[in-house]
């Protein structure tokens, strides 16, 4: 007969000594047992302190190095060095779905000049309309005083 072998719960496998402690300490507590309680309270207090008092990583940048491009770790340059532009993509639908999404900022950037155009010249036309209503200013008239 062959014999099977126990396969521990996934999230069980990770958990350490003082987890199981922990969590034992913590149900045997509220089962009645003091010491077991305060066992359990206590490993808990130090998992927060460790988690709150532990560092934090942050994430400064993640992209994908391209075939050409290279990463470079100094101060004052930026990180990523690659050519002057990103090169065209490759395979057929990379190329349409490229072409599709400039064509797209194109029109998009269009619609914004020409609303930009509009705005502009009804601003000038606003202005024009209240110059036409100002009363013209008279140039004083030159004063000829006589000896």
């Amino acid at each position: 007969m062959a014999r099977t072998k126990k396969v521990p719960h996934a999230q069980a496998a990770h958990v350490g000594v003082l987890r199981r402690l922990e969590h034992l300490g913590m149900s045997k507590g509220r089962h009645g047992s003091k010491t077991w309680l305060y066992v359990g309270t206590g490993l808990w207090t130090l998992r927060a302190i460790r988690r709150l008092a532990g560092r934090r990583e942050e994430l400064l940048i993640s992209e994908p190095l391209r075939p050409g491009e290279r990463l470079i770790i100094a101060n004052n340059r930026p990180t990523l060095g690659s050519l002057s532009e990103a090169p065209e993509p490759k395979g057929r639908r990379a190329k349409k779905r490229h072409r599709k999404a400039v064509a797209e900022a194109a029109k998009v950037q269009a619609k914004r000049d020409k609303k930009a155009t509009k705005a502009d010249a009804k601003l000038q036309a606003r202005v024009a309309r209240k110059e036409a209503k100002r009363p013209k200013k008279a140039k004083p008239a030159d004063t000829v005083v006589a000896d």
